[in-house]
């Protein structure tokens, strides 16, 4: 009689240790995923992560008080959560390979397992009940078991955050989300902001898929090739100015701490060599967004491209598949110097944006409003005009002397004669000469003033700010009025 219910009682005792197992990993890689994928993205994207590994555990520890429901709802939902899985991959456009189908086996199966073992401890029990075999008695006896099932993940998602917490709390963010210019390491690259050139989500919440990248317009150009100049807009007529990132590009953008993390790839291995660990971190990703790879221009066969996530590791990807973690970001090449004639009324680009930005304030100043030009400038600007004997530097400065000239100012339009940008990265210089116009009696505009004009603008995230004013007059204009 022993020996037979203590060869009966084996796999009540396996599904135990089973089910420990099964939720402390569970919980475990939860906690993981969410650090490396999810950290930052809300309570809600939390939760998602969480939710399911507490109601596994749950499972587990219903199923060692009552065996037979809980195996049940083992069996029941391990075929059902493996068949949603083996389904999300094949519309991922995964299919059913061997790969798939051995990664569902080595998930699922210890469910399986599981609940086949809590059916035979449930008999297992019944059979004890039939012949009269006492319970056992004192709370510890009767409740040890679920306990420890839902102590060991308790543990898990405890310590979990003492390893990857000061990681999480240590990365860099500086909040922008505009083009960013990034070198080091042998690569200089400009990237485009945030819109349609960066991590643009589709309805569905995924983002698109390379395939929709590539051919996006019909006309080869794909996605990248229609950005604006600037990259903040989609254009009919295709630019070309910007592409896809090759991995090899991606690998040597990776910072830690805000710095470049010196990493290196050889074209083969999977993942890439660095001088720190890099992070997900600004300026080349965006903390706050779940991608954790790049989208690259290198093929990997017929089916597949790589991708690049944030800590350097390279895979391949399925040109068809559409994924919240997987994003892109498109990229030109860094110019040392680009020169344009800019147009108030032109399309979207650096040259234009920043000349409006210079046209909104001088609008303003004409109809006596200064300040305008504090609001456009830099917290470090540098001013000079032929009134002056030394520069003025600072904001703060730059305002109290312009402050006196409020309500002093009014002409009735302005002329900007050869304006011209040369960009510099996240540098511009703009120069023209400026007239100031006065309207006569017969309906006409005067030229009034004539002024050499040079300002530099620095781009801080997808904004233009003066960091430097210098106003000159005109040779042979001294006489002409000021503006």
């Amino acid at each position: 009689m022993a020996s037979r219910h203590l060869l009966r009682s084996v796999p009540g005792h396996l599904a135990f240790v089973l089910s420990m197992l099964v939720g402390a990993t569970a919980m475990d890689i939860a906690v993981y995923s969410y650090f490396y994928e999810g950290w930052g993205q809300g309570a809600a994207n939390a939760a998602a992560y969480l939710i399911p590994p507490v109601l596994v555990v749950a499972v587990c520890a219903t199923a060692t008080r009552w065996p037979r429901p809980g195996g049940l709802v083992c069996l029941a939902g391990g075929l059902g959560a493996g068949a949603w899985w083996l389904w999300k991959q094949s519309a991922a456009g995964g299919g059913s390979s061997a790969a798939v189908v051995q990664t569902a086996v080595a998930i699922f199966s210890p469910v399986l397992l599981m609940g086949a073992l809590f059916l035979l401890e449930a008999r297992h029990r019944r059979l004890l009940a039939e012949e009269g075999a006492l319970r056992a008695s004192g709370w510890w006896a009767r409740y040890h078991r679920p306990v420890l099932v839902v102590a060991l993940p308790i543990l898990g998602l405890l310590l979990g955050p003492g390893r990857q917490l000061p990681d999480m709390l240590a990365r860099h963010d500086d909040g922008q989300r505009g083009v960013r210019t990034i070198a080091g390491n042998g690569v200089t690259l400009t990237w485009a902001p945030q819109g349609p050139g960066w991590n643009q989500v589709q309805p569905d919440g995924t983002y698109p898929s390379w395939n929709a990248i590539a051919s996006y317009g019909g006309d080869g150009a794909g996605l990248c090739g229609h950005l604006s100049e600037d990259g903040s807009a989609l254009v009919d007529t295709p630019l070309r100015a910007w592409r896809l990132p090759t991995s090899a590009e991606v690998i040597g953008s990776l910072t830690r701490g805000g710095a470049n993390a010196g990493c290196a790839w050889d074209g083969r291995a999977d993942h890439a060599t660095c001088a720190r660990p890099p992070d997900k971190e600004t300026p080349l990703w965006a903390p706050d967004q779940p991608p954790i790879y790049y989208l690259t221009s290198d093929s990997a066969g017929d089916a597949f491209v790589l991708g690049v996530n944030y800590t350097g590791g390279v895979t391949p990807h399925r040109r068809t598949a559409a994924s919240r973690g997987v994003g892109y970001r498109c990229v030109n090449d860094a110019r040392s110097q680009e020169v344009s004639m800019p147009d108030l009324r032109g399309p979207s680009s650096a040259a234009n944006g920043l000349f409006r930005v210079e046209d909104r304030a001088m609008e303003q100043w004409r109809q006596g409003k200064p300040l305008a030009w504090v609001d456009a400038s830099a917290d470090d600007i540098s001013y000079l005009d032929p009134n002056l004997a030394a520069p003025i530097i600072g904001v703060e400065a730059y305002r109290e002397y312009l402050r006196p000239l409020v309500g002093k100012v009014a002409y009735d339009a302005s002329e900007y004669v050869q304006p011209r940008v040369a960009r510099y990265g996240d540098l511009a210089v703009l120069t023209s000469n400026y007239h100031s116009l006065r309207r006569g009696a017969d309906g006409t505009s005067q030229r009034t003033s004539f002024w050499n004009t040079t300002e530099v603008y620095r781009r801080a995230g997808d904004q233009w700010r003066i960091a430097h004013t210098h106003w000159s007059y005109v040779k042979g204009a001294r006489e002409g009025g000021g503006i």
